[in-house]
Order: C-alpha cells, then structure tokens, then sequence
C-alpha cells in the first residue's frame, strides 16, 4: 500500500474533477492497478503512487515548462482539432454513455449561467445545441420536440404577454 499525499490526491482530482480522501485515493489506486495488472504485471500500488507523485512533482519532459490547463468538461466535436491547428497539444477521450449524460446536463447549466450573464444570442444559440445533443442522444426528432412544444404551447399558451402569476386564491 501507499499513502497518497498531496501531489498524488491533486492529480485524481484533476482526473475525476472529484476530490478524494486518503482513504478513497488507497481504493482509488488499488483498483486501477488490478485494471492494469494484464498490460503491466509489474505494477503495484505503491509504484503507482510513486510515478504519480513524479508526474505532479516533476512533469513529463515534454511538459516541463509548458503551462497545462486541465478542464475536464464536455466540448464541441471540433475543438480538439481546433487546438491542434493552433500549435498547441490537447488529451481527450470518447465519454461513456453515463458520463456523457451527466456531463451534457452540466453543458446546460453551464450554458444557461453563461446566457444569464451576457444575454447573447450566441449563447442562446449553445444552448440550443446542448438541447440538440440531449435529444439526439436521446433519439427524440426534432420535430417530436416541436410537437410537444406546439400541443404546449396550444393548451398553456406562451410567454409573450408577460403574465406575472402573483397569488392563487383557493376558495
């Protein structure tokens, strides 16, 4: 066993985007090296630890000296390319369907507090594409969502007259 310090507990939160105790770092590392004990025999708990702790203490050659933003957030398809083509190095990976999910309804979040704060029509406009991505993962046609938006909109009407509902009275 080890005992993850700092170094080691900054690197699986920047992994996770979760912090980690000591003791779920210990199960964190154990389990990733029963994950890995087919490709790497060798490998221990401690081992990991230690290269860990290298890697947050010293960086990889290529990355020392070099300024390393960690984001760990659902982006648009071509922003990796987009990266790249601006002389600058990214790490990704394709999302599970769970985390996919979860990530998309933080992208809503994150795009609605975005659009609260500017009022743009381009944020408007991610907003919609997150809500595309939703139905799109969802298997709902847009014209599905249009229906229901429409039968809606018939039964409860809109928004255009600005009704403040300000009390209901039950007799």
């Amino acid at each position: 066993m080890a005992k993850p310090d700092r170094h080691v507990l900054k690197f699986l939160e920047q992994c996770t985007g979760e912090k980690h105790s000591v003791v779920s770092a210990q199960k964190s590392l154990s389990s990733a090296v029963e994950l890995l004990r087919f490709k790497y025999p060798a490998l221990t708990v401690r081992l990991l630890d230690y290269t860990i702790w290298n890697y947050m203490a010293r960086g990889l050659p290529h990355t020392r000296n070099r300024t390393v933003h960690t984001y760990n957030k659902l982006v648009r398809d071509r922003i990796p390319e987009i990266i790249e083509a601006s002389g600058k190095t990214c790490t990704w990976e394709k999302l599970s369907d769970g985390l996919y999910t979860e990530l998309l309804n933080k992208k809503l979040q994150e795009e609605v507090a975005e659009y609260l704060e500017s009022g743009t029509v381009e944020e408007l406009a991610d907003i919609g594409e997150v809500m595309h991505a939703i139905l799109d993962y969802k298997g709902i046609p847009l014209e599905e969502f249009q229906r229901v938006r429409n039968e809606k909109l018939q039964e409860r009407g809109g928004f255009v007259k600005r009704i403040l509902l300000k009390e209901v009275i039950e007799k």
